[in-house]
């Protein structure tokens, strides 16, 4: 199986106006959770998102890698992907953990 490497920062604020202020930047707003772990809100750069996440089909684990290396190494899934109804863009991307020694 493949797995894709994706760069991500950490965000300081979540919620609705801090999310509108990251993607006037050009990035992407998203939450980093899993089984014990706390949630982590997280950004990425959103053409770089877009185009990566365009290339794969089916289910694919993603390998996350941050400039702070707390997330670095973690392999996720996409569980949930906000977009905008009517141009497509990204808004919002939820990774969920995958444990590697553990069956789901």
């Amino acid at each position: 199986m493949e797995s894709l490497v994706l760069e991500v920062e950490k965000r300081e604020a979540s919620g609705k106006g801090p999310a509108r202020r990251v993607r006037a930047r050009g990035k992407l707003p998203g939450v980093f959770y899993g089984p014990g772990t706390p949630a982590t809100p997280l950004m990425m750069d959103a053409t770089t998102f877009d185009r990566s996440i365009r290339d794969l089909e089916g289910t694919n684990l993603i390998e996350l890698r941050s400039s702070e290396g707390a997330l670095d190494g973690k392999m996720v899934l996409v569980r949930d992907l906000q977009q905008d109804p009517v141009t497509g863009v990204a808004l919002h991307v939820d990774f969920v953990e995958v444990p590697l020694d553990k069956t789901i």
